[in-house]
């Protein structure tokens, strides 16, 4: 089990380095650090207090989105019974041991877990969304 968390996060942190790097390099070039850079503060000093807070509203919005898919992929691979294998729960598997009475008797034993999953990633790119909206959090300028 730890092991496909490791699998989903090495192939998952591309997209969040991406960005990370990319909105550092467009704050980077804003003339407020340059002014910083000019007055004699720290590298440091920048970093934590003019870049970190203008990168971090699109950084939270990626990673909850990051979440929400390995979300996504864990329970399409335990459907497909690559990731948790019985006995074990896990609610792709919960989705195959029960589609079969979607059609005939039960739906709501394969439909449960299909909702669940639906809730938790909107409610994670929601929470993402949330957060980097908040006013005064996040992006204070200079």
């Amino acid at each position: 089990m730890g092991r496909f968390f490791i699998a989903v996060g090495l192939t998952m942190w591309v997209n969040v380095a991406r960005m990370v790097r990319g909105q550092t390099l467009a704050v980077k070039s804003l003339d407020y650090v340059t002014a910083a850079k000019v007055l004699g503060f720290s590298n440091w000093r920048i970093l934590f207090k003019h870049i970190l807070p203008n990168i971090a509203a699109p950084v939270i919005v990626i990673a909850a989105n990051s979440f929400a898919g390995a979300i996504v992929i864990k329970a399409g691979l335990s459907f497909l019974c690559i990731g948790v294998q019985p006995p074990q729960p896990g609610w792709g598997l919960m989705i195959k041991e029960n589609y079969n009475f979607i059609i005939t008797h039960q739906p709501a034993l394969a439909l449960a877990p299909g909702i669940a999953i639906m809730l938790l990633v909107v409610g994670f790119n929601l929470l993402g969304n949330g957060l980097s909206n908040m006013p005064g959090s996040f992006n204070t300028g200079n």
